[in-house]
């Protein structure tokens, strides 16, 4: 099953800013969706993403949505303000360092997505993440299985619906080797915020 299922790259429509576009590879064609991803990001507007889950290989042609993903490989958060970003920092430093760090932006103030990997990745818990979302007060549109996170080292444009954003250069940064057990994570959670994460 770890070798199975489809890998999918989104990007953004340069006119309304929606997350409308997607291509689909095998999970043995990362350089081939990699290449792809450059293509699209190069003109301005198509912010390029992936979603954090493998599909199944019967997903339909269309958007995916919760229950076509087969494997979700660990939890995410998007700070996207300075509150939440602080808050992840500060769980990052003293509780649970992520197992990768994409800085988003730094304009109009810093943001950041962070990830967690997990052992078991059939074992992902959709109640955990809502917890891990409300504990750091990160974006809770980010907690599902499916959702997208941007390619680090991509350039995030301004898009309609951002229209206060400048062009930057996302930064990607490996954290942690190890993977976390789920229990882990929700134990590291509830001694860090045990008001906010229940």
């Amino acid at each position: 099953m770890l070798h199975a299922g489809l890998i999918e790259l989104g990007w953004t429509d340069p006119r309304s800013g929606g997350l409308y576009n997607y291509e689909r590879f095998a999970v043995n064609e990362v350089a081939e969706m990699a290449e792809r991803a450059c293509e699209v990001n190069r003109v301005r507007g198509q912010n390029a993403y992936y979603r954090i889950c493998t599909l199944k290989e019967d997903t339909p042609a269309r958007h995916a949505g919760d229950g076509d993903e087969l494997l979700v490989p660990g939890y995410v958060v998007d700070a996207d303000d300075d509150q939440s970003l602080g808050r992840l920092n500060a769980f990052a430093s003293t509780s649970l360092t992520p197992s990768a760090q994409v800085m988003t932006g730094r304009h109009p103030t810093d943001r950041a997505q962070a990830l967690w990997k997990i052992e078991d990745p059939t074992g992902w818990d959709p109640t955990l993440s809502k917890r891990l979302a409300k504990g750091l007060g990160s974006d809770p549109m980010v907690a599902n299985p499916t959702t997208y996170l941007r390619i680090g080292g991509s350039v995030a444009w301004p898009t309609p619906k951002k229209p206060h954003r400048i062009p930057e250069m996302t930064e990607f940064t490996m954290g942690a080797t190890r993977m976390y057990a789920g229990g882990v994570i929700d134990r590291q959670l509830g001694a860090a915020v045990p008001v906010t994460a229940g």
